[in-house]
């Protein structure tokens, strides 16, 4: 079953049908890009990397977020992180 598609209900009514070329999910190209997985144990560097990486328009600036967002976690003491 895809989302709120139910691939049997749609084969079960096209059974007696003599021939079906194809049934298939015509999908976004957004949709098919894998949602960034974080855990509690990732650091904030960690995961924004994992974000950064599943969005084509922050890969340039990659390495300037990831450190401006590390100085705003330590100028406001959210995190204990090493600066690596």
């Amino acid at each position: 079953q895809w989302g709120s598609v139910d691939m049997g209900q749609i084969r079960a009514a096209l059974s007696p049908a003599f021939a079906v070329a194809s049934v298939e999910r015509d999908v976004d190209p957004v949709e098919r890009k894998q949602k960034t997985r974080v855990s509690s144990e990732s650091t904030l560097k960690e995961a924004l990397s994992s974000y950064i990486a599943q969005r084509d328009d922050l890969k340039d600036i990659k390495d300037e977020l990831i450190e401006k967002a590390l100085d705003l976690d330590a100028e406001h003491g959210y995190h204990e992180h090493p600066q690596s």
